[in-house]
């Protein structure tokens, strides 16, 4: 596991979040760009995607993503040498995770309600949870961990 890459996405949600940009990450979105000239949605990556892969991140500005998709974004050299991958797949090559902790890290199944042993809807998850998810993984060295997030969305 590349934990200094993980390092690198978890302080650039910090940074969203010191602008006030919560826009920016998205758990239901593996990655956005819109510049107000191009708007594409990313799940693979193409020959075509692979220039918007370049544009997000030269200037993130109109860029949403989820934790593979700003993982995708931030190291796009790493990203860009891959044919026709999905971006679970080629985020999980750059973070050094297997197809296990891959599936568990991108589709939020570390994140609980704190009331009962529920996942949270992956569209529920904010970028706090992220975050507070990324502190764990560093300090444990593994994607797999859990938090508990008290959401009132169940009830």
């Amino acid at each position: 596991m590349r934990l200094d890459r993980i390092t690198t996405i978890r302080d650039h949600l910090i940074a969203i979040r010191d602008r006030k940009d919560d826009g920016l990450f998205e758990m239901g979105d593996w990655l956005t760009y819109d510049d107000g000239d191009t708007y594409f949605d990313v799940f693979n990556i193409t020959d075509e995607s692979k220039d918007v892969v370049k544009r997000a991140h030269k200037k993130h500005c109109g860029t949403r993503g989820c934790l593979a998709g700003w993982a995708v974004v931030l190291f796009p050299d790493a990203a860009l040498d891959k044919e026709h991958s999905t971006i679970s797949e080629v985020a999980g090559d750059i973070l050094g995770l297997c197809p296990n902790d891959r599936h568990y890290m991108f589709l939020g199944e570390w994140a609980h309600d704190s009331r009962d042993e529920d996942h949270i809807p992956v569209e529920e998850i904010t970028l706090d949870n992220a975050i507070d998810y990324l502190d764990k993984v560093i300090d444990q060295g593994t994607a797999l961990v859990s938090i508990e997030i008290e959401d009132d969305w169940i009830y």
